[in-house]
């Protein structure tokens, strides 16, 4: 499962996993239901793989900051974070099915996350 499927499941801001309640959760555990982007990243590409820090280096790149920062913005929506997620994923070929992005894609993506 990438980072992006399991952000349609479900997303949390200001911590990296909730339960059913908005309690916070480990982010592997069954009870829970919503994930921050970098908690989503974690659960699908494991912390200190070469995956995962290519996942966050490029997310940050593209937001120009922290993951964590723009998944927390107060006016973010669930839809900006799956976007950006399946943009980094097709970047790093983590999905090969899906083809490039086009730079006017790259474009309106980059300017609805600052």
């Amino acid at each position: 499962m990438l980072p992006s499927e399991i952000l349609e499941r479900g997303w949390c801001q200001g911590m990296m996993a909730q339960d059913e309640w908005g309690l916070y959760v480990g982010i592997t555990e069954d009870a829970a239901v919503s994930w921050c982007l970098v908690g989503a990243a974690s659960k699908a590409l494991d912390w200190f793989t070469p995956e995962m820090t290519a996942f966050l280096t490029k997310v940050n790149e593209l937001v120009g900051g922290d993951a964590t920062v723009f998944n927390d913005s107060p006016d973010r929506t669930q839809a900006e974070v799956v976007a950006l997620a399946k943009f980094v994923e097709i970047k790093l070929g983590l999905r090969p099915d899906v083809p490039e992005i086009s730079a006017i894609e790259l474009q309106e993506l980059v300017e609805s996350a600052r």
